[in-house]
């Protein structure tokens, strides 16, 4: 076993964060938050206040994340060029769908990841995709803030 200049054992205390992390990604999901079939259309008629022609392509569940792909043909005049402004306001819309069904979100557990014509939206399901997501949140915003100078 290693040992570091602290006189800890590092292999054991990487076992232990291994293992913390698999007892985590074993916990039950919130099912709550998965959007069923029959409601697509209003997911993508919730959009459409922020993009043009969105389009639900894939779901999947993986890791305690709930992943659904969009493609668009792009954002709606008079959404601001600024990618946080434009992540902030798909949250909101985002939020707003789930809160008409009952199901509440915080905002920091939603990531989402934008190219030209298509999105990536994660929801946390259980702590261990809520840990996921805040640290995929943070590593975005200080690349964006660094890219927008906010």
């Amino acid at each position: 076993m290693s040992v570091d200049n602290k006189g800890t054992d590092t292999t054991l205390n990487i076992l232990k964060k291994k293992l913390k992390d698999w007892i985590l990604s074993q916990e039950p999901i919130d099912t709550a938050r998965i959007v069923p079939a029959a409601l697509q259309d209003d997911f993508e008629e919730a959009l459409a206040s922020v993009l043009e022609q969105p389009t639900v392509i894939e779901c999947h569940i993986e890791k305690g994340i709930y992943t659904i792909s969009v493609e668009h043909a792009g954002l709606r005049l008079g959404i601001g060029k600024n990618p946080l402004d434009i992540i902030e306001r798909l949250s909101l819309t985002i939020r707003r769908f789930y809160l008409k069904y009952g199901v509440a979100i915080h905002r920091k557990e939603i990531h989402i990841r934008m190219a030209r014509n298509w999105l990536v939206i994660m929801i946390a399901l259980n702590n261990y995709g809520r840990k996921r997501i805040f640290r995929l949140n943070a590593e975005q915003r200080k690349v964006l803030r660094r890219k927008t100078g906010r």
